[in-house]
């Protein structure tokens, strides 16, 4: 199974592709905000990374790119799977070298 991680492939952040549209028809964030629905204060932090897309943005971006929901809530799992680490209790399940007690620790 091919692994993004590990052939060191960079997924962009969906900003960027929010970006990309935005450039192409022309508009700031306040008309995306407008045009969505959203409040300017959600496009502000989808825009400077500080939010996830959810599926009610997925959904205004639907409408307004004409782009499936799918393929925004898409974007964001990728880049979520590739750029955060794994949850502690993913560790606490699978523990590496760094978690497993060394037989000579005297217990």
């Amino acid at each position: 199974m091919w692994d993004a991680v590990s052939d060191n492939v960079s997924v962009l952040h969906p900003k960027e592709m929010i970006f990309e549209y935005m450039e192409s028809e022309g508009w700031s964030q306040r008309d995306l905000a407008e045009i969505t629905g959203l409040p300017p204060a959600t496009i502000d932090e989808l825009c400077s990374g500080k939010a996830s897309i959810s599926a009610i943005e997925a959904s205004a971006f639907a409408r307004a790119f004409g782009r499936p929901a799918g393929f925004w809530l898409s974007l964001q799992q990728r880049f979520d799977a590739t750029n955060r680490p794994a949850p502690l209790c993913y560790h606490l399940r699978y523990p590496t070298e760094a978690f497993v007690p060394r037989p000579d620790a005297g217990h």
